[in-house]
Parts: C-alpha cells; structure tokens; sequence
C-alpha cells in the first residue's frame, strides 16, 4: 500500500553511505517505521471504492482482524510487533482480495550518513542527518551534523496523494510481494469513514489489494501471517539543493495464510 503515491527511485546506498538526493528524491529505509491499524480483512471480489457521501462497499469481504482504537504496529529492518486485537477466521475458500482501514498518518525514524556536508530543513549542517521529534506538519524534518545525532520520532501525516499543489484522495500503484505482483488502490478518508473532499478532512486510509495470486482458506488453514515491508518506508527530499527533508514512503502487506 502506498503512503504516496510518487513513483521514486530507491536510494543509492554504497556501505554506510546514502547518496544525497539534489534536486529529486529517492525513497530508502528508515529505522523505524510505526503505523495504527483498525481493520484487515479478505474479499472474494473488488470492495466498491468510498465516496465522499458513503463508506467502502465491503459486501464481498470478511474482516480477519478489528481493533476499535487501532492496533499499533512498529517495524524495524529485522522486527514488527504484533497485531492486538479481535482476529475472524474467514469461511474455507479463495479470496483474491485484501483490504487495510488504517490511520492516515506514520511514525518514523531515520538517521543517514550523506558522506558530505548538506543543510537540514530543521537546521543544523553535517554529513550525518536524522529525522527530529515533531510533526510535518510543522515545516520541518531533518536535523544534520558532523557526528551522527540521535534520531527523533517524527509524525507524517499523509493528507494528499497529489504531491503539489492540488489534492488527489485516490491512487494506484502495483508492488511486488513474495506471491508475486499485484494492484493496490489507496484512498484518503475522513474519520466517517468517507473519501475525503480537502486535505484538511483526511484521518483515515483505506486500501485494497488485488493478491497476484488468490488467497485460498481450507480446513488445514491455522493462521494468516500479515507481513510489512518498508525498504521504500521514507522518502529523502533534496529541494533541488543541499537541503533536506524526510517524508514517509511507500510500505507494502502480504498476506499469506499458515497451514
């Protein structure tokens, strides 16, 4: 599922060093990555897309998991921490859809080494940057310096999948999973669950995914393992020059039941 909807180019990490992105961005992997989950679930056909008068259209769907106030999950490279919550057992059968409620907004944190000397947008000048303790929404991101600084936890919300200086609600990207490659549609939402009309209403998000293979539940079936992968979880702004921003990036699910 994307949490932008940018095509970018991942990073280019030579050993420690990342090179620094002037005049693009590049999307690599945090150290962190946090995000709040409500609802997952598998369908046996497409979910209807939400509108800004009425909520996705769920009929063919079962939900495999619930959490009224959203189960936090945090991932690291080699880590994730486990869903809390209520988990459904889905009837025998094959399902080539999956759907994810979740918040629309991310925690991340991130420390790189440049290998020369550039700006953060939150201050400071140094080959060694990290995100700072705040919010996006502020202005600010990224702090750097000669030694590497300790690595604030920085709030992302994602409240527009446009990336300038119109608003987009709705996107469209493909990923590759270890069952193959599939199609995900991603929606912004207000807290009713509706698609959003403005930036300033989006709370939640809401995606599907087409599985590159159908998902098939039988009486062997003990367990789904919902797997998170955020090798592309942040995205590295260069400002076309020696300044940086940190945003979050895209992170992909795969489901996969356990026999």
């Amino acid at each position: 599922m994307p949490a932008s909807s940018q095509n970018s180019p991942s990073c280019t990490v030579t050993g420690p060093t990342t090179t620094f992105p002037t005049g693009a961005d590049c999307w690599g992997q945090p150290d962190f990555y946090q995000l709040r989950i409500y609802e997952v679930g598998l369908c046996t056909s497409p979910p209807t897309s939400p509108t800004t008068s009425s909520s996705p259209g769920l009929s063919s769907c079962v939900a495999t998991f619930t959490s009224t106030a959203g189960s936090a999950v945090s991932v690291t490279p080699t880590t994730s921490s486990a869903l809390s919550g209520v988990f459904t057992r889905p009837a025998n059968g094959s399902y080539s859809h999956g759907y994810i409620r979740m918040d629309a907004s991310f925690n991340i944190q991130a420390s790189v080494d440049f290998g020369a000397a550039i700006t953060g947008d939150a201050g400071g000048n140094g080959r060694f940057c990290a995100t700072i303790t705040g919010s996006t929404s502020g202005g600010t991101s990224a702090s750097c310096a000669g030694v590497a600084p300790t690595a604030g936890t920085l709030q992302v919300p994602l409240t527009d999948f446009d990336g300038g200086a119109g608003f987009e609600a709705s996107a469209t990207a493909t990923s590759t999973t270890g069952s193959g490659t599939s199609t995900i549609n991603a929606f912004l939402m207000t807290s009713a669950d509706q698609l959003a009309p403005a930036a300033t209403s989006v709370q939640r998000l809401f995606g599907y995914q087409t599985f590159a293979s159908p998902v098939t539940i039988s009486k062997t079936t003990t367990g789904m393992d919902i797997s998170f992968r955020v090798t592309t979880g942040m995205t590295l702004i260069g400002n076309a020059g020696p300044t940086l921003s940190i945003e979050s990036g895209p992170f992909v699910i795969d489901m996969t039941p356990t026999p």
